[in-house]
């Protein structure tokens, strides 16, 4: 009868954010949402540098989670009503099942936790958090943010940002003729399962950026071509969803071009099919000049440095088989003068890291660029395992079975919040499946088994406490 309860609870919180997130003005968001919620239970609520931290009755935790996605007129979250509830959203459903379980937690008028809402971004994790220390009612952070489901995470991998600039030069041209005998086309690459946040970091997985520009590179080998421009741009730190090259050909050539292009892709698709299902390249005419095209040295400096760049897993723990270090290609882009591209880098161990830094920076040096690291958080690990012991158990008497205690890549969420804390911190997420490229969907079922555990927990932190 609980468990009956429970779920039309969270059916109903979850019908009121779809409704919510449909009518959009600018005083709405998800954090919004949330804080909606704790100010009908009467809740203090402190704004803190774009944080929110709301005050409940007697907290032996805090409850964090970063919510980085913003709505729009095309957000969806809808309620499907069939045998086993579940909603499917193109928004981030971790962040959604946390939304659902801070709200499920403050329904049921659980009063053992605090709240730190943060809505974090790549481009402002040099933000100083400490002040965070001023208004912390306890040491015990519980993060809703792992891309993982059944198991928490304990240990959490440095991070760090770096950018590389390679130098382009480019031929000067009469544009008005250049356009007359050249044609100009757009080759673009999208739909890699390499971009689904979902996934863990692999060796299979693939980059657009790193795929097109080899991609581009067999064409040129066929066919006369000068490189326009190089973009690609991912979001939030993941691999780009989309990257395309502009590229000009003699008219004489177009038809080789379109030719060449087809057969290539033929090819591609006929021997990625398996791991890219989706994967779809395009071609496209256009008609004017961003750029004069580059030199040819030039091409195969930035060609070099991209082929040579690394992506995906860099070592992985022979017991455990898991990802112990992985680097991210997520932005590469040409400008009038220099490729610019943006590197990911997250490790577990300081050798992996030293390892990965010290191949990318011989990348862009033998390309004649330069490499900086822009920003540098350092792995955690807690000191204790007091928070760790108390999952477990509540696991084990919950389910009956073994919680799966992991060393995670992600999470980045709280270790760029805490890491210079005095604080145990663990990091929990909800399973969810990816529909399509765009729809992720997840079981209310499994959104209940987190949230059983959690006020599983908060009672025995309760106990131990008093």
């Amino acid at each position: 009868m609980e468990n009956s309860n429970y779920s039309y609870k969270l059916k109903t919180i979850a019908k009121d954010l779809g409704e919510y997130i449909k009518v959009i003005d600018d005083k709405k968001s998800l954090i919004k949402f949330v804080l909606s919620k704790a100010k009908e239970k009467r809740l203090t609520i402190l704004l803190i540098n774009d944080c929110y931290y709301i005050k409940n009755e007697n907290p032996k935790v805090v409850l964090h989670l970063n919510i980085s996605d913003k709505i729009n007129s095309s957000s969806f979250i809808n309620v499907k009503e069939d045998e086993d509830f579940s909603f499917e959203t193109n928004l981030n459903p971790t962040e959604i099942s946390g939304i659902l379980n801070i709200c499920l937690l403050l329904e049921e008028s659980v009063g053992d936790f605090d709240i730190l809402l943060t809505n974090n971004y790549m481009s402002d994790y040099n933000r100083d958090f400490s002040i965070l220390r001023s208004v912390l009612r306890s040491k015990n952070i519980i993060n809703l943010n792992l891309n993982e489901s059944d198991c928490i995470a304990e240990s959490f991998a440095s991070h760090t940002i770096s950018t590389a600039e390679i130098p382009i030069k480019r031929i000067e041209i009469n544009e008005e003729e250049y356009l007359q005998e050249n044609c100009i086309y757009r080759i673009g690459l999208g739909n890699l399962i390499g971009n689904d946040y979902s996934n863990d970091i692999n060796n299979f997985l693939k980059n657009t950026i790193k795929v097109l520009i080899t991609f581009i590179r067999k064409i040129k080998s066929k066919v006369d071509l000068d490189i326009i421009n190089v973009e690609g741009n991912g979001k939030n730190e993941k691999m780009p969803s989309y990257s395309f090259v502009d590229l000009a050909c003699k008219k004489d050539f177009e038809n080789d071009l379109l030719n060449i292009f087809n057969l290539f892709v033929s090819e591609y698709l006929s021997k990625n099919l398996r791991l890219e299902p989706n994967l779809k390249f395009d071609i496209n005419k256009i008609d004017s000049l961003k750029f004069y095209p580059m030199t040819k040295e030039s091409y195969e400096h930035i060609s070099s440095f991209v082929e040579l760049s690394l992506n995906g897993t860099y070592s992985v723990d022979s017991n455990t088989k898991t990802t112990i270090a992985s680097s991210v290609l997520t932005k590469a882009r040409t400008s009038s003068y220099k490729l610019n591209a943006v590197m990911i880098f997250r490790s577990l161990s300081e050798d992996s890291l030293k390892q990965m830094l010290e191949k990318t920076k011989l990348a862009a040096d033998i390309n004649g660029g330069e490499l900086k690291n822009r920003l540098s958080i350092p792995s955690w690990q807690n000191k204790n395992d007091f928070l760790v012991k108390v999952f477990n158990d509540a696991y084990d008497q919950l389910f009956k079975s073994k919680l799966k205690i992991i060393k995670t890549q992600y999470s980045l969420d709280c270790n760029v919040i805490f890491y210079k804390f005095d604080v145990n911190m663990i990091s929990i997420g909800v399973k969810y499946k990816q529909v399509d490229m765009k729809t992720s969907a997840s079981d209310f079922k499994d959104i209940l088994k987190t949230f059983s555990l959690l006020k599983d927990v908060l009672f025995k932190l309760d106990k131990n406490m008093e």
